[in-house]
């Protein structure tokens, strides 16, 4: 059947059967019932839909003489709704007010079946009437005509035979046969039984008779006690109200991350689509410390440097004041005091072994709730998970008139006997480099190691440097040498400010109708292609509005001939979506943004911009 949706649609099995038969009472009503499935064939069950019928006479594309309307009609767990055509609601959009009034003999009729389970009904198909309906003007012929006038006498008929045969009946299921004689089908006399899911319960009906609401049959008294669910429990799949039902273990289906690092490739286990990342090594723009970053902390905020959009990371979970234990230092024999613990003799560290004041300096570093220390490569840190207590509001200071250490609630610690260094010589740990001929040392140190610089001394050319601007780039080039970028600009933006008319699920190439900026003119407006001046990285930036009705749109990123990637997909009606994406691209690539219009007739409203990020 037509597709609904992208993802849904509903397939008919239609099944019409009539009631109608010689009799007096002839039911005026056609049964048509089918199943509703998804595109992948499932049923689609408990499911609200509406319904409309149209009767139309001469063609499939001529006159609506009836036509009626079942709205919310529920659909049965698995997926069947049941119907009678002539007892729905009519329209009023149609000459004939009742199923009655068609004149089934005037012209040869058609059944058009709408489905509405979204926003707009969809028409399923036009299929003619052939023999079963026209019982309803068949019926006519038990409409008695005017007594006519009396016949003639006819003569006598001859004696009949004697009552000596010995013939017998015979029947296969649909045909009558008598020995000797003819045969009679009464495939017109079965009736079937059926069971119909209405919104009000379940009826069993026998054909050409009527219908019995079974809602009230249970056997046990409990309407739910049947019904049956999945679950999973630590990978084991089984349904539920069975206590000896299979568990399935789904855990062979589970999949993970796989990385070479010499082959430089990541791959899915359980598939063979391996993706080598081997060309992202290398620093895109050629400066290796341009990326590096350190933290910063300002009050209880652990920020990152380089990154001026970073909200920080609050640290006032890790204070922790509640206790009374205070810390101090005994000068005289150099130890480290903690209130209920022993003291640490730090004696030891008074004097530098080797003579290097700087080397032993640490830093601490936290990832998470881990702190660690730096210069120990087999430090497991310190999990501070335990200490967090936001409860306190204690504040460390120093006092530099008297070299003291404070904390507040504690006693406070004189740091005096580490203001001197131990040589009592303040400066004679700062070092700096000199450079006598051609030779590069450090000093303060004797035996220092020398650089000869000769090697790096070349007063034989005479290369110039030149500078040249163009639209794009800024480049400096000298002579007999590289060339070397120190500026370029790309950018373009471009809005879409009329929403056009176009095809229900086709691909529609943004086209937009004002330009804001085209620097570099990488965009054409016509063809809504950007073609890449210079390889690089590039951001794009997309705001599209969904104007009109209809849903299941999608934002589309075309590299060259493929799909990059869906920016958004299943875009309702009436809704705005903003995206940016960054790609790496080659000179001569091409990009493109399409919009697919889904059940939608319309392109929609938006703007499409992009600049190169290097």
């Amino acid at each position: 059947m037509k597709s609904v949706s992208k993802y849904v649609a509903v397939s008919l099995f239609a099944v019409i059967s009539t009631g109608l038969f010689g009799q007096d009472n002839v039911p005026l009503g056609i049964h048509y019932q089918a199943v509703a499935r998804d595109n992948y064939g499932n049923e689609l069950v408990n499911r609200k839909i509406s319904v409309k019928f149209s009767i139309i006479k001469d063609d499939p594309l001529g006159e609506v003489v009836y036509q009626e309307l079942y709205q919310d009609i529920l659909t049965s767990r698995f997926g069947v709704f049941s119907l009678i055509i002539g007892n729905g609601k009519p329209t009023g959009n149609s000459p004939c007010g009742e199923l009655s009034q068609i004149s089934w003999e005037s012209a040869f009729h058609f059944l058009k079946v709408e489905v509405k389970f979204e926003n707009d009904f969809m028409d399923m198909g036009t299929m003619q009437f052939l023999a079963v309906p026209y019982a309803l003007y068949a019926r006519k012929s038990l409409e008695p005509g005017p007594a006519g006038p009396k016949g003639d006498a006819g003569p006598k008929g001859e004696p009949g035979d004697q009552a000596s045969d010995d013939q017998t009946l015979s029947f296969d299921g649909t045909t009558l046969s008598i020995a000797g004689g003819n045969s009679l089908s009464l495939t017109d006399l079965l009736q079937n039984l059926t069971v119909s899911y209405q919104t009000d319960g379940t009826y069993l009906g026998i054909s050409r008779g009527n219908s019995v609401k079974l809602a009230t049959i249970e056997a046990d008294g409990d309407p739910a006690n049947e019904i049956q669910d999945l679950v999973i429990s630590s990978d084991k799949l089984k349904i539920t109200n069975n206590a000896l039902a299979t568990e399935w273990d789904l855990s062979p289906y589970r999949q993970s991350l796989l990385w070479d690092p010499v082959a430089r490739v990541i791959s899915i286990s359980g598939t063979n689509s391996p993706v080598n990342l081997s060309e992202l090594e290398n620093d895109a723009d050629a400066d290796p410390a341009n990326e590096m970053q350190d933290l910063a902390l300002s009050g209880n905020l652990l920020t990152i440097s380089k990154n001026p959009a970073s909200p920080g990371v609050d640290l006032a979970k890790y204070l922790d004041d509640t206790d009374d234990q205070q810390l101090s230092f005994n000068s005289l024999n150099n130890t480290l005091i903690l209130t209920g613990n022993d003291p640490v003799d730090l004696s030891s560290l008074e004097n530098d072994a080797d003579a290097d004041a700087a080397n032993e300096i640490q830093d601490l570093a936290l990832s998470g709730n881990l702190l660690t220390i730096s210069k120990n490569s087999t430090s497991t840190g310190v999990d501070l998970t335990g200490f967090l207590d936001d409860t306190d509001d204690q504040q460390l200071s120093f006092n530099s008139v008297n070299n003291t250490l404070i904390l507040t609630g504690n006693d406070p610690v004189d740091l005096s006997s580490l203001e001197n260094d131990a040589d009592a010589d303040a400066t004679n740990e700062i070092q700096d480099l000199q450079l006598v001929g051609n030779k590069l040392s450090l000093t303060g140190k004797t035996g220092a190691f020398e650089l000869n610089m000769a090697a790096y001394l070349d007063d034989t050319d005479n290369q110039t440097l030149t500078f040249t601007e163009t639209d794009l780039t800024k480049t400096v080039t000298i002579s007999d040498g590289n060339d070397v970028i120190i500026d370029n600009k790309v950018a373009f933006r471009y809005k879409k400010t009329v929403s056009t008319i176009a095809s229900q699920l086709s691909e529609i190439p943004f086209q937009p109708d004002e330009e804001t900026y085209n620097i570099g003119s990488p965009y054409n407006q016509t063809s809504g292609i950007f073609t890449v001046p210079l390889s690089g990285l590039y951001t794009f930036n997309i705001y599209y509005s969904a104007d009109g009705s209809g849903g299941s749109r999608e934002l589309i990123l075309y590299l060259n001939t493929d799909v990059y990637e869906k920016l958004a997909i299943e875009i309702g009606s009436g809704t705005i979506t903003s995206r940016s994406i960054t790609m790496n691209l080659d000179s001569g690539d091409l990009v493109k943004l399409v919009i697919y219009t889904g059940m939608s007739l319309q392109t929609g409203t938006g703007s499409f911009s992009g600049f190169k990020v290097n």
